[in-house]
């Protein structure tokens, strides 16, 4: 499992609850994303970690491929904030480009 990078601040924790998600950054590949803090671990990054139900292969190549052309950007992965609901499967927010 990689480890994380905090982005938020402790003012923004509530508690390790399944429903509260905290946004991360992967110190392996850089993906930002939002996962939970439980008892039994930390947030996994499903782009190191793609064996979890949810994450394709196929996003993980394209994810790897946008990641090699801007390695200094930022890219997030798996959002639902900026379209209510309806999940970016990459999202590049300099460019405010996105792949759904």
């Amino acid at each position: 499992m990689s480890n994380v990078d905090i982005l938020f601040s402790e003012d923004e924790f509530i508690n390790c609850s399944y429903n509260n998600k905290y946004k991360v950054k992967c110190q392996n590949c850089g993906n930002i994303f939002e996962d939970h803090f439980d008892g039994n671990g930390h947030p996994r990054c499903l782009v190191c970690h793609p064996n979890i139900a949810g994450f394709s292969f196929a996003e993980k190549e394209i994810f790897n491929f946008v990641k090699d052309l801007i390695p200094n950007e930022e890219i997030v992965c798996r959002d639902r904030s900026i379209l209510k609901n309806r999940e970016l499967d990459i999202y590049i927010p300099k460019y405010k480009l996105a792949e759904r």
